[in-house]
């Protein structure tokens, strides 16, 4: 079963079909501006890090997923790292490939394991600023018993830069 057979039944997604080469997958991506792109790793003409490297430069460019049947973790690195969104190990049934495009398609995260991520992440950006405002409000019950005290007005100024600070870093 062909990869374009196995994603035309899911109704979240327009499948356009196959393309032969190269140039037309990258005509196709300027001309019909797709929100996801299945490709392989080798096309006629280039291969999958030149598609995505010509996708990446369209305006609004489209999520990639990048598809091999035996994929080598040399091969899923660089696609990754070029800017694949996924990349897929295909199996004879196609169903992983459906999962993920599907799951594209409708814009949430791809497994438990990234929403998990995203919630760590979340959770630490917000110990940050808590972090922060705590030292921000400190110092400025200080300045409110002593008002004229430059060095808490100091102090409660640097706490205001601190996290500009250190995302400059």
């Amino acid at each position: 079963k062909s990869i374009v057979d196995a994603l035309v039944p899911m109704p979240e997604i327009a499948v356009q079909g196959a393309v032969a080469d190269l140039q037309s997958a990258v005509k196709a991506i300027l001309d019909e501006c797709p929100e996801i792109v299945v490709t392989g790793v080798e096309l006629h003409g280039g291969s999958g890090l030149d598609l995505i490297e010509s996708a990446r430069q369209v305006p609004q460019p489209p999520k990639i997923v990048v598809v091999a049947p035996t994929p080598t973790r040399d091969e899923w690195c660089r696609h990754l790292a070029a800017g694949a969104d996924r990349f897929v190990a295909l199996d004879g049934e196609l169903a992983e490939l459906r999962d993920v495009v599907g799951t594209l398609a409708r814009g949430t995260p791809q497994s438990l394991d990234e929403l998990a991520m995203l919630g760590r992440i979340t959770a630490g950006v917000i110990h940050d600023l808590n972090n922060y405002l705590t030292a921000l409000t400190g110092d400025l019950s200080l300045l409110v018993r002593n008002p004229n005290d430059h060095e808490v007005v100091s102090q409660a100024i640097e706490s205001t830069d601190a996290p500009a600070r250190k995302s400059n870093r």
